[in-house]
């Protein structure tokens, strides 16, 4: 018997998981300067500036292509945990990670609608 090889759309979905990720971290470091920067010390007046400031409304746009992709990363895990004689590390790896993500965006979504 030949060596079991690697599920190709396993390795997508880690892959996309992973770019998902470095993305949701460069997406809160880039809006995080980009409102430190401009509106400098925060008072209580100024948390309406920062709901309409283009960084925050560039981040959330970019927050949901994140999230897209951890949508398409789970589903392309899902097909490689289908996929027969092949191994399933990558696509157990990469569907439990863009799961998790989505897991956190929906939590964090019920704990904002909580705190309202």
């Amino acid at each position: 018997m030949a060596p079991l090889k690697h599920s190709g759309p396993g390795i997508a979905s880690f892959v996309i998981g992973l770019v998902a990720i470095l993305g949701y971290i460069l997406i809160f470091f880039i809006a995080t300067m980009a409102v430190n920067e401009s509106i400098g010390v925060l008072t209580p007046l100024q948390t309406e500036e920062i709901a309409l400031h283009p960084a925050v409304a560039l981040a959330s746009l970019a927050i949901l292509v994140c999230l897209i992709l951890n949508l398409a990363g789970g589903i392309v895990g899902i097909i490689g945990l289908v996929l027969k004689n092949r191994k399933k590390v990558f696509a157990i790896i990469g569907t439990l990670l863009n799961g998790i993500m989505i897991l956190l965006f929906v939590g964090l979504i019920l704990v904002g609608m909580t705190l309202m």
